[in-house]
């Protein structure tokens, strides 16, 4: 039986406020196939990057190749910095914590590394290299799915050849909720895992169908139709 692995933020966490709805694609999915799922709110890729590499480590070559794995590449400002934050989730706060608008004890050092590391363009490069990772150990699985949480470089996106049994969707998954409800598309979005569930069912639906045969993604049935 196929298995399911998925790695990312809020776009995937199969608990939403410490709390677990059954409706939402990714738990949908878990229904269907062993799946692992190590979403987890707040996060940034460098942190699903780290739980993806232990997750091959931990298990065979034929456990993966009978895996098919979904990435969701979130915003690379969100660091996984050891010892800095209180819970994982806080990783999301680094911008905030920089403009001294949230506070933290050690509010210095994340002004300077967004001062002297996060010029323009640092985060599509960082995307770039986190798709470039994932390509290159996508040999390991059945078949990979990288969804960027926001919307990468396209100059970067042409100079990559990426693995053949790897299929990057676009747009990003903020794009298309904010589509979906731009009253609702801000930092501080309610809506569980930022869509309403239409959305859930559309996205199960065509993830699902990728799952079983490899399909591409339709992202044109999440975008609303202009009214006439």
């Amino acid at each position: 039986m196929t298995k399911l692995a998925i790695f990312g933020d809020s776009f995937v966490d199969p608990m939403w406020k410490l709390q677990r709805y059954d409706w939402t694609w990714p738990n949908r999915l878990a229904q269907d196939y062993i799946t692992n799922n190590h979403g987890h709110i707040g996060t940034g890729p460098d942190y699903a990057l780290e739980h993806l590499l232990q997750y091959i480590e931990e298990h065979t070559a034929e456990q993966l190749n009978n895996t098919c794995l979904i990435f969701v590449c979130s915003d690379p400002h969100r660091l996984n910095l050891k010892d800095f934050w209180k819970e994982n989730r806080n990783q999301v706060d680094l911008l905030r914590v920089a403009d001294r608008s949230m506070p933290h004890p050690k509010y210095m050092f994340a002004r300077d590394i967004v001062r002297h590391l996060m010029v323009p363009g640092w985060s599509s490069k960082e995307s770039f290299k986190i798709l470039n990772t994932v390509s290159n150990l996508s040999h390991q699985f059945k078949r990979v799915l990288f969804w960027p949480a926001i919307d990468p470089y396209p100059i970067y996106m042409n100079m990559i050849q990426l693995a053949t049994n790897l299929q990057l969707v676009q747009p990003s998954l903020f794009t298309i909720s904010a589509a979906s409800d731009i009253k609702s598309s801000g930092m501080d979005d309610m809506r569980v895992n930022h869509f309403d569930p239409p959305y859930h069912q559309i996205l199960y639906e065509e993830m699902h169908s990728w799952i079983e045969s490899g399909t591409v993604i339709n992202t044109q049935r999440l975008i609303p139709t202009p009214n006439a």
